[in-house]
């Protein structure tokens, strides 16, 4: 999820307490990543919108 999200321009801003907090220059919100072993489908989905990304996409640079 992580590699996704740098793949995409999010940069790694801090990580506060199991969360990994990401900002991306012209993008007015923050996001914020858990550092669980799974996530639930309807967080993973939010997260994958919340980077601009299709699901298809995050597959593909998830797998890089």
């Amino acid at each position: 999820m992580r590699r996704a999200a740098e793949t995409a321009g999010w940069a790694l801003d801090r990580v506060r307490g199991d969360h990994f907090v990401f900002k991306k220059a012209g993008v007015h919100h923050n996001l914020s990543i858990p550092d669980h072993r799974e996530l639930k489908e309807a967080l993973m989905r939010r997260l994958v919108r919340d980077m601009g990304l299709s699901v298809d996409e995050f597959l593909k640079r998830a797998k890089k």
